[in-house]
């Protein structure tokens, strides 16, 4: 009884998943933001434990926030376990990895300097930004939901 249940339910998702071009619009763009959401999430997440962990490294620790992230052995769940790792790396009181600490900091320290003397810099960084991520959305977004788009089409 339980295979048959099972079985049922995958016909049932793979023709709701199938005949997705005649669900209602509220749906797709529901499915949508779903899915873009979670994209953001995955992509933030990614880039947020990486700047962490590089501030952190400068004192010799390995801190990783989801450590299992990219651990494609273990189940979806299972890359978010545990939350947090701290551990001590074995290069901390290495000479030659404090020289790359050092060129590191300055390398950090100048960029910032860059940014704080003209300011105009971050604010045309930020502004590109915000207009990439909207094209992409509002792309991906006419994508998503079949809308057409003229742009690939000859011009006559």
């Amino acid at each position: 009884m339980k295979q048959k249940l099972y079985l049922g339910l995958a016909i049932f998702l793979l023709m709701f998943f199938l005949l997705f071009r005649v669900w209602p619009e509220w749906l797709r763009v529901a499915v949508w933001y779903v899915s873009w959401y979670f994209l953001v999430f995955l992509i933030g997440t990614a880039i947020l434990r990486v700047i962490v962990w590089f501030l952190v490294f400068h004192v010799g620790i390995d801190f990783w926030i989801f450590p299992n992230y990219w651990a494609d052995e273990d189940s979806i769940l299972d890359s978010f376990r545990p939350v947090l790792s701290c551990d001590r790396r074995e290069d901390q009181f290495d000479w030659k990895m404090g020289v790359v600490r050092i060129i590191s900091v300055c390398a950090m320290a100048n960029g910032l300097n860059e940014f704080v003397k003209e300011p105009q810099k971050l604010d045309d960084f930020q502004t590109g930004a915000a207009e990439a991520w909207n094209d992409v959305f509002e792309w991906g977004q006419g994508k998503f939901l079949g809308r057409p788009d003229n742009s690939t089409q000859l011009q006559t």
